[in-house]
C-alpha cells in the first residue's frame, strides 16, 4: 500500500511559485525578443496548467486507472504493471494505491 498525501499549504506555494515563473517567462520575452519564436510564455503556461491539475489527486487516480485500462488493452499487463487506487481511501488530497 502506498498512500501519498499533499501537504498543507503546498498548493499556495506552488500557485505563487508558478505564476512567478509564468511572469518572468512573459517578461523575457519582452526584454529578449529571439525569445518568443520558442513560445517561452506559452510553454511556461503549458507547465503551469498542467503542474496545477496534479494538484487533485481525483485526477491522478483516474490517469492510473486509465493507463492500466491501457495495458491490459494492449497486451503489456503481463510485463508491465501499475498500481490501482483505492478509491474510497482516496480523495482530492489523499491518493491510496
Amino acid at each position: 500500500v502506498v498512500v501519498k498525501v499533499l501537504k498543507p499549504g503546498v498548493a499556495d506555494t506552488l500557485t505563487a511559485d508558478l505564476a512567478l515563473f509564468t511572469s518572468s517567462a512573459k517578461i523575457l520575452e519582452a526584454v529578449a525578443p529571439e525569445t518568443k519564436r520558442i513560445s517561452l510564455a506559452a510553454v511556461a503556461e503549458q507547465l503551469r496548467n498542467s503542474t496545477l491539475q496534479e494538484l487533485d489527486l481525483r485526477e491522478e487516480a483516474a490517469r492510473l486507472v486509465s493507463f492500466r485500462s491501457f495495458l491490459e488493452a494492449s497486451g503489456l499487463a503481463a510485463n508491465v504493471t501499475c498500481p490501482l487506487p483505492v478509491t474510497e481511501l482516496s480523495g482530492e488530497r489523499v491518493l491510496t494505491m
